[in-house]
């Protein structure tokens, strides 16, 4: 496979996180918004969010309040390439410091105009889960 599959941009329809027994959570809810763009010239960048209204920023927020809507936010670029079944993102700018300098494998699977990203299983709050992210071709 070659990245010119990848190229364009595309919308996100549904991030899941898959759990070893079974059970499914949406981590930034089910109607969670993101985008994603591959470049022909080997570049990516990708950008999830919760879904929010725009009167939940008020001035009397509490800080902590506003940040933590902040961290509903999941964003990084850099290059990319297909290797086999995987995509892998060579992050360098991530709002994740850890992640900057990072390579995040990713399977995937196409569906007609649909990507499915899947994350290899990985242990979070020391329960062992998996990340799957499918995604919409807007444009070419």
């Amino acid at each position: 496979m070659t990245i010119e599959k990848f190229v364009g941009t595309w919308k996100l329809l549904s991030f899941e996180t898959r759990f070893e027994d079974g059970r499914v959570e949406y981590p930034m809810g089910k109607d969670a918004l993101g985008r994603i763009i591959y470049t022909a010239e080997g570049y990516m960048s990708g950008h999830l969010m919760r879904k929010r209204d725009a009167g939940e920023f008020d001035s009397n927020n509490e800080q902590f309040e506003v940040l933590t809507k902040f961290t509903d936010h999941l964003s990084y670029t850099g290059r990319f390439e297909v290797r086999e079944n995987t995509v892998i993102h060579f992050v360098d700018i991530c709002v994740f410091p850890n992640w900057v300098g990072s390579e995040q494998v990713r399977f995937f699977k196409f569906e007609g105009d649909t990507v499915t990203l899947s994350t290899e299983p990985f242990k979070f709050n020391g329960e062992l889960q998996s990340a799957h992210l499918v995604w919409e071709r807007v444009t070419r």
